[in-house]
């Protein structure tokens, strides 16, 4: 009867266990901003704009969320026609050096021009430094297109970082 007991409560405990395995833990939670470190820079095709990026997001324990972005500046203040729909993005970490806006959504000129996807960009554990070499967002107006490029660093404040299995 104990070893029967005992075996049913071991199973619930590895039970438990597994149901509770997350992917990714962030810290520290709560609110943290975004904001370039030297240039950034968009690009679609030939169009090569120079911005100022910054944004806000939201750490809980198991998950991230960017809430707030805007891009300033460029020529004649290109930078500020490019609109953000769709947030929050949810921030998924693939890797222990990578992360992910989902569902990135990004237009410009009412929506002449309009990029969506899943943006890649590599995460420095140490530094908090999102960084974004070549990240490639699909043209959804225009399949087939040059994609939305974007490249430049962003700091995290304060520095998030995180967990990966």
């Amino acid at each position: 009867m104990n070893k029967k007991l005992i075996s049913a409560v071991s199973l619930a405990v590895v039970t438990i266990s597994f149901t509770n395995v997350r992917a990714e833990v962030w810290f520290p939670t709560g609110p943290f901003a975004l904001e370039n470190v030297g240039e950034m820079s968009l690009s679609k095709g030939a169009l090569f704009i120079p911005c100022s990026m910054s944004g806000s997001g939201s750490l809980n324990y198991d998950s991230a969320s960017l809430t707030t972005m805007v891009f300033t500046g460029g020529p004649l203040g290109a930078c500020g026609v490019i609109e953000f729909e769709g947030l929050p993005y949810t921030i998924k970490a693939t890797s222990a050096t990578t992360i992910e806006f989902q569902n990135f959504n990004a237009g410009a000129f009412g929506g002449a021009i309009r990029c969506s996807g899943n943006l890649a960009a590599s995460f420095d554990q140490a530094t908090g430094l999102i960084t974004f070499t070549d990240a490639a967002l699909p043209d959804v107006v225009t399949p087939g297109s040059d994609p939305c490029i974007i490249n430049g660093t962003m700091s995290t404040t304060p520095q998030v970082s995180y967990t990966f299995p």
